[in-house]
């Protein structure tokens, strides 16, 4: 019993589901501070979807071809269980097919774009010399792109598809908090990351700027982030019921961050950065649903 619930929750985070439960939980918490109900609608599932997409397209593209590589590479999740894990990958191209016929065109206008640029992170489509690269080997905005598509596909399609416009101050506060929490938590897995990224020749953060001091911007980073939450909805303890059910547990979410990523190292387990970090979108989206029904 103990070993199929550990298979379970190894398929849950190394098959990347929870991930992308991760983009529909900020989804979800973008729809609360526009007053949206909180409901499963063609945008939340092909969020859903295109996150477990892209997440996947990563390792279906580097998925081993020989069987030496295969032998090598035998104890990875997806290389481990190949058959379901591609089976599961045409699902989320079959689910995203699916969902696009119901999303309007203002939403797929907007979608575009994010599309083309989370894909073009993982597929190389930049002519460099003689070979050809992908965003993600473009010196020091790895993580700046991950923000922005982060930022996005879960605070502006949402506005887009309740039709608020995005040129005003609230958009501006919650895009920008958004990639801030994003970039922070994306850091420690550029940080697991280093030696695999000198490897490959690629300039990340902590690479370029080393381990601790990588560790002090995530957390300027998150102060940023706390810094905009006050310029957005002022003092918690003054103003009214609205504005304080959003800043506490923003508040809370960025203390509880700070304090995972302060145990970001080279060596971590596994579990650190696909359960605990990409957890905190997740626990962010739980701490408000929380704090509003006390």
């Amino acid at each position: 019993m103990q070993r199929l619930i550990l298979n379970i929750f190894d398929f849950i985070i190394f098959g990347n589901l929870f991930i992308a439960i991760a983009a529909v939980s900020l989804t979800l918490e973008t729809y609360m501070m526009l007053n949206k109900p909180l409901q499963i609608d063609a945008l939340l599932t092909l969020i859903f979807f295109s996150t477990l997409f892209i997440y996947n397209l990563h390792r279906y593209l580097g998925f081993p071809k020989t069987e030496a590589e295969k032998a090598i590479r035998k104890d990875i999740w997806h290389v481990k269980h190949s058959i379901f894990f591609k089976y599961t990958f045409y699902m989320t191209i079959i689910g995203i097919i699916v969902c696009v016929c119901f999303i309007s065109n203002m939403v797929l206008f907007y979608l575009s774009p994010i599309g083309i640029l989370a894909i073009a992170y993982t597929v190389p489509v930049i002519k460099k010399k003689s070979h050809m690269i992908n965003l993600r080997a473009i010196p020091g905005l790895k993580i700046v792109f991950i923000g922005l598509v982060w930022g996005l596909s879960t605070v502006v399609l949402p506005m887009i598809d309740d039709g608020i416009s995005i040129l005003n101050p609230t958009a501006y506060y919650m895009i920008a908090r958004r990639i801030l929490f994003i970039i922070a938590i994306t850091i420690p897995f550029d940080i697991r990351d280093t030696d695999f990224d000198i490897a490959q020749g690629l300039l990340t953060i902590p690479i370029v700027i080393g381990i601790k001091k990588s560790k002090v911007l995530a957390y300027i980073l998150l102060l940023f982030f706390s810094i905009l939450i006050y310029a957005q909805y002022g003092n918690p303890f003054v103003d009214n019921a609205i504005k304080m059910n959003f800043s506490i547990p923003l508040y809370i979410s960025a203390l509880t961050t700070a304090f995972i990523i302060s145990f970001s190292s080279k060596t971590n387990r596994r579990y650190f950065h696909y359960f605990w970090l990409d957890g905190t979108m997740i626990f962010q989206f739980l701490l408000i649903v929380a704090y509003k029904m006390i």
